[in-house]
């Protein structure tokens, strides 16, 4: 996967986002997920149409329907996760003679589509959000396809759980896509069950690297999921954006770099951090009369009196008149930082 260009693109996949519908709490972590990429990412594209799957001890089938053919029913259609039957038997064109091609019990059911986000922005959705369907050319999917076996019988990428079948549809699905975006020239969302094997990649191909300043992102602004879109749109139009975008990735860099073993807990705390200072350092420089103010959640902060640390300094700037005056007049990183954490959805 490719580095940002100065129009960054960044992709979601139909098949290796599937987690994200298995659960309503999947699916807001989904939207929040796609709104961060409106923020780091210049273009957004969702994967169009309908993609469904099963596999169990017998087989496997998945299916995908196009975007003409969506439907308010289909999206309607929920599928449990797991358990039952499927069954699939084919006919010759013009024949009624079916025969059976997958049956028996079900491991895992897959089912995942972004028409359901579109129609919460409405019609006229954002030009930087778009849908495209794409399929790979033969070639590429004979390669999807050897990847695939190859990493079956690669003992440090294959999945130590689950039958051959689902195996098989995981790891071709999570090649599909990683051929699919690098043939986009972007980066790709990836879900928490297609992730660890995709590390595991990584791993053994230094070429592959993770979409930077998510997780950075998330530090700054946890509940990202309740600002409102409209806000997402004029936050992306203003002048102070790619310095915001550029303070959040490269936040995130400079801790994976200087700690590339750092559990996810560990890499969150030294961003905060970082985050913290920037922020203090912007509210010093603002005016002096305000220094005494910051010098009393400096303190604060030391002391570990308000978890996590960077909350502190957007609550002292709403509830004290005069920072929250300045803040809105800067035209700095820090406008953005405010303006994403102040703003959230009408209950």
């Amino acid at each position: 996967m490719n580095k940002q260009s100065s129009n960054s693109t960044f992709f979601f996949p139909l098949r290796t986002n599937v987690e994200y519908f298995t659960s309503p709490e999947g699916f807001l972590t989904l939207e929040r997920r796609v709104k961060q990429a409106a923020i780091l990412y210049d273009v957004i594209i969702l994967e169009g149409g309908i993609y469904t799957a099963s596999a169990g001890p017998t087989g496997s089938m998945d299916f995908w329907i196009s975007p003409s053919q969506v439907t308010d029913e289909e999206l309607r259609l929920k599928l449990e996760p797991s358990g039952g039957q499927h069954h699939l038997a084919l006919a010759p064109t013009g024949s009624r003679q079916f025969q059976t091609v997958v049956s028996g019990p079900v491991e895992r059911r897959f089912r995942s589509e972004f028409h359901s986000i579109l129609k919460k922005l409405g019609p006229e959705y954002p030009k930087w959000i778009k849908m495209e369907t794409y399929d790979l050319t033969s070639a590429a999917k004979s390669l999807a396809s050897r990847i695939s076996r190859n990493d079956e019988k690669n003992t440090n990428i294959a999945i130590p759980e689950g039958s051959h079948f689902l195996r098989n549809i995981i790891l071709r699905n999570l090649n599909r896509d990683l051929i699919l975006a690098g043939s986009l020239g972007s980066m790709a969302s990836i879900d928490p069950l297609h992730l660890p094997i995709l590390q595991k990649k990584m791993a053994a191909h230094g070429g592959l690297r993770p979409a930077s300043g998510f997780v950075a992102l998330e530090v700054a602004v946890p509940d990202l999921s309740e600002v409102p879109w409209d806000v997402i749109a004029e936050v992306r139009e203003h002048k102070a954006m790619m310095e915001f975008r550029h303070r959040i990735v490269q936040t995130e860099n400079l801790v994976r770099t200087s700690l590339p073993d750092a559990d996810d807990a560990e890499l969150r705390f030294q961003i905060s951090q970082i985050i913290t200072n920037e922020l203090l350092n912007e509210i010093k420089n603002l005016r002096p009369t305000v220094k005494g103010v910051v010098a009393n959640l400096t303190l604060d902060l030391l002391s570990g009196l308000i978890p996590p640390p960077w909350s502190a300094v957007s609550t002292l700037a709403l509830n004290t008149p005069e920072i929250g005056k300045l803040f809105k007049t800067r035209t700095s990183w820090i406008t953005m930082f405010m303006k994403l954490r102040t703003s959230k959805q009408n209950p």
